[in-house]
């Protein structure tokens, strides 16, 4: 059931996402993970 719900959870949130909006979060993702490691 809880993977269920999470799994339900990121395909709601990728869907109802705009294209542009997910772009800018994944390249500001892309831009931090060096610092990380």
């Amino acid at each position: 059931p809880v993977l269920r719900g999470v799994s339900w959870f990121f395909i709601w949130f990728f869907r109802g996402t705009p294209v542009y909006t997910q772009l800018v979060f994944w390249g500001m993702f892309a831009v931090l993970v060096p610092k990380i490691s």
